[in-house]
């Protein structure tokens, strides 16, 4: 139950590392004891606390378990904040599934009276033909029903369910619950990811969970350093509708739903021949929410990622700073300074140094460190 509360923490704690699945890896890997309850799990982060904690594994590994330990402790501090009755929901993913669904019904049925929840499966297998694919989840539609003969609804696999990141897929899904009642003979391209991804990972999503804990699961799901086409796929149609969603705010999404996939290949046609323009609607002020959508979309990403000893060090540059200072303050040795201010140098030019390279005559780290989302480590 160990990675089960760190994954419930790290939604909810700012993170500052590259991928959620190494960094819940190294969390785990460090500790031997039991965690099945509350206090077990106290006993855990007093762990971290301790010196044994730094002073067990690979020397190699210091710089990691530092970074680790001080996002350890603000994850602990994030649950110590979850109400007991929250904890206990998010550790049930198909309880949690059906209460979001509930919430999303609420939502959505302002803007499209004619929605009803779908149905919901948890299985051990996708039904055929998709029997060997391995989707968390997957929306079956009418078409399919026609097509294979299987029941319409939201498949989830057992084997996949995750606390908090479940429930939060489905509330994607259910554009493709939507799009498939509209239009059950149509196949889906591209934007319907992006269209799915803003009504669920976004829209829905803040009815359900707080703006920063929907920008971590963005985050941490889709710009976690993934060289797969599969999620630069998401990513890319997403960030298309970006521009109509900043023009016409929230109702170009319900637009988009309402006219179903017809609806949705006239607005691909549009935007890939360069026409960001819908007649039907009238363009909006910025809204808050919809900024926070623009950030994680277009600011936050997974690019400028540092190794765990070049962004440890990063936090203590200044301008002026000598190799020999910024090692007595890091209370590391000046090789491990001078290799991660090569780094710093020579990555992203976040830091420029004197010809003898015994001084930093430039530095942009305090400023990039502290903007979240932008430079990460990577463990």
């Amino acid at each position: 139950m160990l990675r089960t509360y760190l994954q419930i923490g790290a939604y909810h704690s700012t993170p500052r590392y590259l991928n959620l699945g190494g960094f819940l890896d190294f969390a785990c890997s460090c500790y031997s004891g039991q965690v099945s309850s509350l206090d077990e799990l106290g006993a855990y982060f007093q762990f971290v606390r301790s010196e044994k904690y730094l002073e067990d594994g690979d020397s190699r590994d210091q710089f990691a378990r530092r970074l680790v330990r001080e996002d350890l402790n603000a994850i602990e501090c994030q649950l110590k904040d979850l109400s007991q009755d929250t904890l206990s929901l998010y550790m049930q993913p198909k309880q949690h599934i059906f209460e979001v669904s509930e919430v999303a019904r609420c939502s959505l049925q302002r803007w499209l009276p004619d929605y009803t929840i779908p149905q919901i499966h948890f299985v051990d297998k996708l039904p055929a033909p998709f029997d060997n694919q391995q989707h968390h989840a997957m929306n079956i539609d009418h078409g399919d029903f026609v097509n294979y003969g299987i029941e319409p609804g939201v498949y989830f696999l057992n084997s996949k369910l995750r606390p908090v990141y479940s429930a939060y897929l489905y509330l994607h899904e259910l554009g493709h619950v939507i799009l498939g009642r509209r239009s059950p003979e149509e196949l889906a391209f591209g934007l319907e990811e992006g269209i799915c991804e803003l009504l669920g990972a976004f829209f829905l999503a803040f009815q359900c969970f707080s703006p920063s804990t929907v920008r971590n699961l963005f985050l941490l799901n889709r710009h976690f350093g993934s060289n797969s086409r599969h999620w630069e796929y998401y990513r890319h149609n997403t960030r298309v509708l970006a521009p109509l969603l900043a023009r016409y705010g929230w109702q170009f999404v319900f637009f988009v739903l309402r006219g179903g996939r017809a609806k949705l290949k006239q607005i691909e046609d549009a935007v890939y021949s360069g026409n960001w323009t819908i007649p039907e609607l009238d363009e909006t002020n910025l809204s808050d929410d919809v900024g926070k959508v623009l950030s994680s979309l277009l600011a936050d990403n997974d690019t400028y990622v540092l190794s765990a000893r070049a962004f440890y060090v990063a936090r203590f540059v200044t301008p002026g700073i000598t190799l020999r200072e910024l090692a007595t303050v890091c209370a590391i040795g000046e090789d491990d300074v001078r290799e991660a201010l090569d780094e710093l140098s020579q990555a992203f030019s976040l830091v420029t140094m004197r010809t003898d390279g015994t001084v930093v005559t430039y530095s942009d780290c305090h400023r990039l460190i502290k903007l979240t989302g932008i430079v990460r480590y990577v463990i």
